[in-house]
């Protein structure tokens, strides 16, 4: 960032912090004897309630121009918190979030993951840091474990030595295997779960969130199937398509996390399980994505093992041939595995208080509906609006 933009941010910061928005204590809110201290944001709110009212969040969102992050931006701008969009690499990829809120509500700031100084100067000043970075494989800077584990580390201690006083942190559900109901075995997970520990550690009231895998315009979840029906003819799936998911509607998802937001209190060192209401298997999500963009089905089966040499190729990122990689290694186990509701996973077992839409009053959205076939339809063969000429 510039000088002259450094220099806006901080005369921002400055003149929230006059006038009573931003509220600071003098001492930290992760300590669990402190949660009295926690105060919600509705109570230096002014206005009716849009986008040109006040809520009281001063929020600075990590992972802002990434699938979920506009949807969590657009959240927050709509009722008139003032949101910092913490962005790196073009300008141009965070242009579209400022219209989601009222004239100077969004305000990107510009980070680089190992500046620390970046970092925290983007964090200063806020009343809720909500991280949304991560990572589905390697590239040239930056791996699995830097992003998921180390970048997540330390935008949590940071936010505890500014004293912030709410922090999130999205996760993901993990993939638990029928050998192994205790650890996952991809990468990616493992990642995730770690990734999760050390945030807690380093920042005891955070807030997490484990969302199933999350569907919407433009995610990574329906669109690859899409993409491979339209491009290849057909859709690799691991065992048969036989393990379970749950997905979960991406704007679900953003509004658990603002709900959490305005909350601060209720959520504070919680961690919550977010998933669809419906469980299907992989090869039914395939054949709705088929049935959807009107291609014929064509599955290319492939045993774990197979699928894991193959997808480990396949998720070989380079800039040139495969600048972003549909199936990677940890797909092939992910999808050899259930990824859903522990409560369903452990079969009657006791397993850790794990909060989900139901504490949160949210009532989540079918893939199987008119939502999810509007998502499909741009890859319809015949073009996004060839459905005037089918017959459902």
């Amino acid at each position: 960032m510039d000088s002259c933009g450094a220099a806006s941010v901080r005369l921002l910061r400055l003149s929230l912090q006059r006038n009573g928005s931003a509220v600071r204590y003098m001492s930290s809110p992760t300590n669990l004897s402190e949660k009295a201290r926690l105060v919600s944001p509705v109570l230096r709110a002014e206005g009716t309630g849009g986008r040109s009212s006040v809520s009281g969040i001063i929020a600075t969102v990590f992972g802002s121009t990434g699938f979920l992050g506009r949807y969590v931006v657009s959240q927050l701008g709509r009722i008139g918190s003032t949101v910092f969009v913490a962005w790196r690499g073009d300008e141009l990829d965070n242009r579209h979030l400022k219209v989601m809120g009222d004239l100077g509500q969004i305000n990107p700031i510009q980070i680089e993951a190992r500046d620390i100084n970046s970092l925290r100067r983007s964090i200063a000043g806020s009343n809720v840091v909500i991280n949304l970075i991560g990572k589905w494989y390697d590239t040239r800077y930056y791996s699995l474990e830097d992003v998921n584990i180390g970048v997540a580390e330390t935008i949590a201690r940071l936010a505890s030595l500014e004293q912030v006083e709410h922090f999130i942190h999205v996760s993901a559900l993990p993939a638990y295997s029928k050998a192994n109901s205790e650890y996952p075995e991809d990468r990616w997970s493992r990642s995730k779960i770690e990734g999760e520990r050390l945030v807690r550690q380093a920042f005891p009231r955070a807030t997490i969130f484990r969302p199933a895998d999350i569907w919407g315009m433009e995610d990574r979840f329906l669109a690859r199937i899409a993409t491979s029906l339209s491009r290849l003819g057909f859709v690799p799936v691991v065992q048969g398509g036989k393990s379970r998911t749950q997905p979960v509607w991406v704007d679900d998802v953003a509004r658990a996390i603002v709900s959490s937001v305005r909350n601060p209190e209720s959520t504070a060192g919680k961690t919550y399980e977010l998933f669809g209401p419906r469980v299907l298997t992989r090869r039914e999500v395939v054949e709705f994505v088929a049935d959807s963009t009107k291609r014929e089905l064509n599955l290319l089966n492939l045993p774990l093992p197979i699928a894991k040499v193959v997808m480990r190729l396949t998720g070989m990122r380079l800039p040139l041939v495969n600048p972003s990689p549909l199936f990677t290694e940890s797909d092939a186990v992910r999808e050899a595995s259930d990824v859903i509701a522990s409560s369903i996973l452990s079969s009657g077992e006791e397993r850790e208080a794990l909060g989900t839409f139901d504490d949160l009053d949210i009532i989540p959205h079918d893939l199987l509906s008119d939502l999810g076939r509007n998502t499909l339809r741009q890859y319809r063969k015949g073009g996004d609006r060839s459905s005037l000429f089918y017959v459902d």
